[in-house]
């Protein structure tokens, strides 16, 4: 089988993208596709095809036809397996190329998301960790610390709080960061961080 060369402008693919085409083509490189009925046939030839991406469609386009082959693949897949056994190694390539394309559709639809301040505050609802491409410090990061409440009795905080709320003191969330220096502390947004369209998930 030929080698597959992706073609999909880098400046719309992440590392995840990247890494999955890199599966996906390997995968179809050592199929051995030949075997099977014409359908599948037809069906590992247009998996090729969708690979090799036209780089003047658009991310959104592109997205969309691996979601729609992804379908197809599936629907395939769940009319050979009325006879699971006799048709198992086509079912189960069907499936790893169904998974493939859904995957990439996720990535390449992720890709194209404007990743500004008010992304960063979903997914620090969503409790993921945030960070800006702008930072030079290593390692810091922001996460949301939810709101709780504490007993007066067992709250490390200051007298002045435990006069204030005899009971419990009720703190409200906030936005931490971990810094280069590795400690913790209260974050408060900048001008540029507001303004920002560089904000990803922190991942270690």
């Amino acid at each position: 089988m030929r080698t597959l060369q992706p073609e999909i402008p880098l400046e719309i693919m992440d590392n995840s993208v990247k890494q999955l085409l890199k599966e996906a083509t390997a995968f179809a490189d050592r199929t051995d596709f030949m075997n099977y009925p014409q359908a599948i046939i037809d069906l590992f030839q247009e998996f090729e095809m969708l690979l090799s991406i036209d780089d003047t469609k658009s991310p959104f386009d592109k997205s969309e036809e691996f979601g729609a082959f992804a379908y197809d693949a599936t629907v395939l897949a769940e009319a050979m397996s009325y006879n699971r056994t006799e048709h198992e190694p086509i079912v189960d390539d069907l499936e790893i190329i169904a998974n493939y394309c859904r995957s990439i559709q996720t990535k390449l639809k992720q890709s194209m998301e404007t990743k500004d301040f008010g992304w960063a505050l979903h997914q620090l609802r969503e409790g993921k960790k945030v960070q800006r491409a702008g930072w030079n410090g290593k390692g810091m990061f922001l996460v949301l610390i939810p709101a709780k409440e504490c007993t007066s009795q067992n709250c490390e905080c200051p007298d002045a709080l435990k006069q204030a709320f005899p009971v419990a003191v009720p703190y409200g969330p906030y936005i931490a960061m971990k810094t280069a220096q590795d400690n913790v502390v209260p974050w408060l947004a900048s001008q540029t961080d507001v303004l920002a369209e560089d904000w990803d998930i922190s991942i270690p």
